[in-house]
């Protein structure tokens, strides 16, 4: 497969933004011209049968939408989505969407589940790096940590979601190897459309040593991208109970020579201009179960799907 080149990526559709760099020289080592990085965002929000609003976003920052159900609808709600995507002091992306729906009276039960509040983010970063040092290869430490959570559903809330890490190797005609080097995803498909749902939360810690070739180019993808939804049960009365559920997402990687190797400093990391690689000072296992305090509020929606959504591919 050939490489994807800073423009295109496979992970996130959408428009996305090509910021070209090139990294100074480390250890006589430099990225080809045009191997910057790519970012993309998007939300979009639902409520009340469609009336919705939509922000794509090619920005490193953040992105959010919000929307409201309009003044006199007979059904009530709210949805929003915020993300964010750094990419010092390392490359991260943050998310969250929230949304609500009020019970509406029996004249609003229909069959057709058209009505509800409905938020969707997705976002996606994707970066190079070579290796200078004195020997052809090194054991390099990936790490990442990659996490979501859900809050407790009420009938009729539903949601799904993924997480992907992904690196690749670039053979010097700008190929990427057949196989990833690292392939990590989780996703997840919460909610019922009869019964009130638990909370739940989940995700990936990455913390693997690998042996990667110097003066050679590697391709980091990271996609966060989920979907949230109260609707109406649609089947018979009643509809929705209504209530609220809130999702979070976040991906953090970093890397580094991995302990034991020979003159650790005679090697440096080169990556695209402007990506950090700074290492986390929390342990891997104890940073899981913190990250939806490191959140932060976003907001970015996404259209509303009509009953049950398919769940995003793991790339």
């Amino acid at each position: 497969m050939k490489a994807i080149h800073p423009c295109r990526w496979l992970l996130c559709a959408g428009a996305f933004a090509c910021v070209s760099g090139v990294a100074g020289a480390a250890n006589a080592v430099t990225l080809p011209l045009g191997y910057g990085y790519v970012a993309s965002q998007s939300a979009q929000t639902s409520v009340d049968a469609g009336v919705h609003q939509q922000h794509d976003s090619t920005t490193i920052g953040s992105d959010s939408a919000s929307i409201a159900t309009p003044g006199g609808t007979i059904g009530p709600g709210t949805a929003s989505s915020s993300g964010f995507i750094a990419i010092t002091p390392s490359p991260k992306i943050s998310a969250s969407t929230s949304v609500t729906f009020s019970t509406p009276p029996s004249a609003y039960n229909t069959s057709d589940g058209n009505y509800g509040s409905n938020a969707y983010y997705s976002g996606s970063l994707v970066y190079y790096f070579e290796i200078g040092g004195p020997t052809s290869s090194v054991a390099v430490n990936a790490k990442a940590v990659a996490a979501y959570s859900t809050s407790a559903l009420p009938a009729g809330g539903n949601g799904i979601g993924a997480i992907n890490f992904i690196v690749n190797q670039i053979d010097p005609l700008g190929y990427q190897s057949p196989t990833s080097i690292i392939r990590d995803s989780t996703t997840f498909a919460v909610g019922s459309y009869s019964a009130a749902t638990a909370a739940k939360s989940g995700g990936f810690v990455e913390n693997g040593t690998y042996s990667l070739l110097t003066n050679t180019l590697y391709q980091v993808g990271l996609q966060v991208v989920f979907n949230s939804a109260i609707v109406n049960t649609g089947v018979s009365d009643p509809s929705s109970t209504g209530g609220s559920a809130t999702f979070l997402a976040s991906l953090d990687p970093t890397f580094k020579v991995a302990p034991g190797v020979a003159d650790p400093n005679g090697y440096s990391f080169v990556f695209s201009d402007g990506i950090g690689n700074t290492v986390s000072s929390t342990p891997l296992p104890a940073a899981l179960p913190l990250f939806a305090t490191g959140l932060g509020a976003l907001g970015l929606l996404g259209a509303r799907r009509k009953r049950k959504s398919p769940a995003p591919r793991a790339a």
